[in-house]
């Protein structure tokens, strides 16, 4: 009779162990992945904010070299504003 009440002890420890490391994981997990989110967020600004960076300065880049226009077989290229946009916007590559 001993051995019969110390197996079903030995479940209902066993079973109570799971369900705490089963609570355990729906507390924590959730944590755990905003902070994986926000990590992953924070990666992709700081990307984006790199890419903007990049684009202005070739922008500018352009602006500063090309200060007078310049005619090659009857097209005048220069520094307009819409050539240093389009340097910007090919800099960007569709971001």
């Amino acid at each position: 009779m001993t051995t019969h009440v110390s197996r079903c002890h030995r479940r209902s420890s066993s079973s109570r162990r799971r369900g705490a490391a089963l609570v355990e994981a729906a507390m924590v997990l959730p944590v755990v992945l905003i902070f994986l989110f926000g990590i992953f967020e924070y990666g992709r600004f700081v990307m984006t904010m790199q890419v903007l960076t990049n684009a202005a300065r070739e922008g500018a880049r352009y602006a500063q070299i090309h200060t007078q226009p310049v005619t090659v077989d009857g097209t005048t290229s220069g520094n307009t504003d819409a050539e240093v946009l389009s340097v910007v916007n090919r800099a960007l590559g569709g971001q």
